[in-house]
């Protein structure tokens, strides 16, 4: 049942988790609430690519209700830091992402994170991340080479999206501290290029 796979937030509507979670993170990380604070904020920015087995990465169906069609995707990622000491550098992450299809070619996401082994500001460890996504879709198509046994074969064309994040140090690596929020974004039609600014600041 998707009761048991799922939050209830995302039971009871996906346009209103969106729109909530987003509202929350831009009034609880906003850059006048960062400078009240008093911590060092610094910034991170660079570009972010899909690697393997992400061609082959899995999808789940997870039902339709009423016309949002909703989907479970498992992918693997790596952010790249295009100027030295200015980005995450090296590691490599994965997430579990809930997209929710409207009719209309548009979607919703969100999507827990967990990125390993990076280096961040001079400090080395991981971070976990909750982010939500809005953006368009532009029908199915087969993925090639096929997913693994068990996953979907036809899976949307998300050709562009803006995303909001939210970032916290793993516990036990020297990251443990991290705290911070940002945005990412793809366009395939445009630069082609996934690209994120995020702003952290170190609270321990």
């Amino acid at each position: 049942m998707i009761t048991s796979l799922l939050p209830q937030p995302f039971v009871r509507g996906a346009a209103s988790l969106a729109v909530s979670a987003i509202t929350l993170i831009l009034t609880c990380f906003s850059p006048t609430q960062a400078v009240a604070a008093g911590p060092v904020w610094r910034t991170a920015k660079g570009s972010f690519v899909y690697r393997p087995p992400v061609y082959q990465d899995c999808y789940t169906d997870l039902g339709t209700f009423g016309t949002t069609r909703v989907l479970r995707e498992d992918l693997n990622f790596e952010y790249i830091e295009d100027v030295p000491g200015e980005g995450i550098a090296g590691g490599s992450g994965t997430d579990i992402n809930f997209l929710f299809l409207y009719p209309n070619g548009t979607f919703n996401s969100y999507a827990n994170e967990v990125y390993n082994n990076c280096t961040i500001g001079g400090r080395y460890g991981g971070f976990t991340a909750q982010y939500v996504i809005e953006g368009g879709y532009d029908g199915f198509y087969t993925q090639d080479p096929p997913p693994p046994a068990g996953c979907m074969t036809e899976i949307p064309f998300a050709f562009e999206y803006v995303g909001w994040v939210v970032l916290r140090g793993t516990p036990g690596t020297d990251l443990a501290g991290l705290r911070g929020y940002g945005t990412f974004q793809y366009d395939f039609y445009g630069s082609g290029v996934g690209t994120y600014t995020y702003y952290y600041y170190f609270k321990y």
